[in-house]
């Protein structure tokens, strides 16, 4: 059985322009910069999410896994999600910066209560792309 040693989750995303996926997640997102860590085939450039770390892998001569194709139209991962409170404003940075918006705020309620930590399926959120096209959820809860 999995025990798990933090609350959080970490993602590594195997990236090709690093000056722009800094300037998108650092800038923009205003994630902090943790610091780089070479390593022998490239560079992990590490940001802080909450309890979770965004790791920026840049590999020299990293190819593409895939051309991206409409929203759930591929297995595998689609999004991670950053949970925020304040929406508008980072939707409001990101816009101003020339991000890729590409679900506006929108809003649901699925109706339905899950055990904590989960609670209630409410929230108000937008999809976004960062400048190689990985989605990003944001979301913020009522």
């Amino acid at each position: 059985v999995l025990k798990i040693a933090k609350a959080g989750v970490d993602i590594g995303i195997v990236v090709a322009d690093v000056t722009a996926q800094q300037r998108f997640y650092g800038e923009l997102l205003g994630l902090a910069h943790m610091g780089d860590v070479p390593l022998p085939n490239g560079t992990l450039h590490i940001y802080a999410c909450g309890s979770s770390l965004l790791k920026l892998y840049a590999i020299p001569g990293a190819g593409d896994a895939s051309a991206p194709g409409e929203f759930g139209s591929q297995k595998g991962f689609a999004y991670i999600t950053l949970n925020v409170e304040n929406i508008e404003d980072v939707l409001g940075a990101l816009e101003k910066g020339g991000a890729n918006i590409l679900t506006p705020l929108s809003e649901f309620d699925a109706g339905v209560a899950l055990p904590e930590p989960v609670g209630r399926v409410r929230a108000r959120y937008a999809m976004v792309a960062d400048p190689e096209g990985n989605r990003v959820e944001l979301l913020q809860r009522h």
